[in-house]
């Protein structure tokens, strides 16, 4: 009986550890789907966010070529700010601590465009607008970096061209 109650702890004590692993592998889990689930949402923002930059982009391109309708284009940029300010507020909660201050800055200069454009459209020139687009790229040089684009270009390229 002795062996038998040996067998029968082993058993026991062997089974809770089982438990307890599975317990571990379930959490792991849960949470690499959170992951997922929270890097899809920050990569829909991103596209949304870097769509409406275009738009603001656009906009200070019409304001520093003297478009015609200047009150247009000044109503345009507005709008497209007003709505990535928006966007940005409404996804804080997903946006990395390392980025929210490069986005809110980009933010803040568009703002300041705005209010530019409307007191002096003239002072949106060309080499505002060549500021603008360069303040653009180093915004999307950061992001590009934190959603790692390059890295998932080159594996793409690597998976495309051993199939050949």
């Amino acid at each position: 009986m002795d062996s038998y109650q040996t067998i029968l702890v082993s058993g026991v004590i062997f089974t809770a550890i089982l438990g307890i692993y599975n317990l571990f592998i379930n959490i792991k889990s849960q949470r690499r789907v959170q992951r997922e689930l929270v890097f899809n949402k920050q990569f829909e923002f991103f596209v949304q966010l870097f769509a409406l930059i275009a738009l603001v982009e656009h906009a200070i391109t019409d304001c520093s070529e003297g478009y015609s309708e200047s009150a247009i284009a000044h109503k345009n940029l507005l709008t497209y700010t007003h709505q990535m300010d928006l966007l940005v507020t409404k996804n804080e909660f997903i946006i990395p601590d390392h980025l929210y201050k490069p986005i809110y800055d980009f933010t803040k200069h568009c703002w300041n465009t705005v209010g530019i454009s409307k007191n002096n459209s003239s002072s949106i020139n060309r080499d505002y607008d060549l500021q603008f687009s360069n303040l653009t790229v180093d915004l999307q040089e950061v992001i590009r970096e934190y959603l790692g684009i390059d890295k998932l270009s080159s594996e793409n390229k690597k998976l495309v061209y051993s199939k050949f």
